[in-house]
């Protein structure tokens, strides 16, 4: 039996949809994150919208045939089973007429049976899940604002023998602007829920020091940051002792990290639960291993007495 199924829906909806900014951002944000129910849609566009709107916009897209719905019989909260939407052809269609995405960027959008298979749907569904938590700290005064881009428009590209690669792909990026000096921290952020090999894990940060090492992608105003997100305490520790054993140079990268078990609610994006190389204590007993004191764990960012942003710098 199929842990997922096709929302029925007999005939489309011949109601009038209006295509505003709403209607553009949904499509986007389910286009960048491949998936995503109406209330992680709703996190994402709190700033904007009423929920309530949002969920009358959401069900409107898909009586009209722009978006696809699955219930997912995993995972199952206090609300029962959860209701995923995705992009139909119709709606990858009009992406492309309202908000000019390129016909080349929508083929990459995967099919619903590769994004619900058992292999890919957890990693994705928690990706989705992490990036919408941290959506709602967008704060009041103003101070910085918070923007996300999915995978899909996350990728980072080169160009060899004049053709375009991919360079990087993370799983998420997050931009933080800082009002009043217009700095900005974008976070590359990669999700592991499984123990990748050590190799696997240095040729991903390979892959990204040499696309920032290169001059035309540096920038004064732009501070770029590789954050890992493992599902484990371990996985993490795991992480810092492969670096540090087996390719230290590469300890002088701006990378933090934090796993699961320091993220229990939105607010913990913003506490003290990164470490970086400064955090790092290597111990032996008897095996050489890596111990993360909560202590020494930093913010993303900080703020003096004053209101005004500090960065830390990892």
């Amino acid at each position: 039996m199929p842990y997922y199924t096709l929302s029925p829906r007999t005939e489309l909806s011949q109601y009038h949809l209006l295509f505003n900014d709403s209607t553009i951002k949904i499509l986007k944000l389910l286009y960048e994150f491949k998936l995503a129910t109406g209330w992680q849609l709703c996190r994402f566009m709190l700033q904007q919208d009423k929920n309530s709107y949002i969920y009358k916009k959401v069900n409107l897209m898909w009586q009209t045939g722009l978006l696809d719905s699955f219930k997912v019989y995993v995972h199952a909260g206090r609300f029962g089973n959860p209701l995923y939407y995705t992009l139909s052809k119709q709606g990858l269609d009009a992406l492309h007429e309202f908000a000019h995405y390129e016909p080349g960027w929508l083929k990459g959008y995967p099919k619903p049976a590769e994004m619900l298979s058992l292999p890919n749907f957890p990693h994705e569904a928690r990706i989705v899940e992490l990036a919408s938590q941290e959506s709602i700290n967008q704060p009041k005064d103003k101070r910085f604002t918070i923007d996300f881009f999915g995978e899909m428009m996350s990728k980072g590209r080169d160009y060899i023998n004049d053709k375009i690669v991919e360079a990087f792909s993370p799983d998420y990026t997050v931009i933080y602007t800082f009002t009043k000096s217009g700095q900005e921290i974008r976070l590359h952020t990669e999700y592991e829920r499984t123990r990748k090999s050590y190799r696997a894990i240095l040729d991903k940060l390979n892959r990204y020091h040499n696309y920032f090492s290169y001059p035309n992608n540096k920038d004064d105003k732009k501070e770029f940051v590789i954050r890992f997100i493992f599902q484990t305490p371990g996985m993490e520790r795991g992480f810092w002792l492969n670096l540090i054993l087996n390719a230290p140079s590469r300890s002088s990268m701006k990378i933090i990290t934090t796993n699961l078990a320091l993220i229990t609610g939105s607010k913990d994006f913003t506490q003290t639960i990164y470490a970086n190389y400064q955090a790092i204590n290597l111990v032996k007993n008897p095996k050489l291993n890596v111990v993360i004191p909560y202590a020494k764990r930093l913010r993303l960012v900080e703020f003096d007495g004053s209101g005004a942003e500090t960065e830390n710098k990892s």
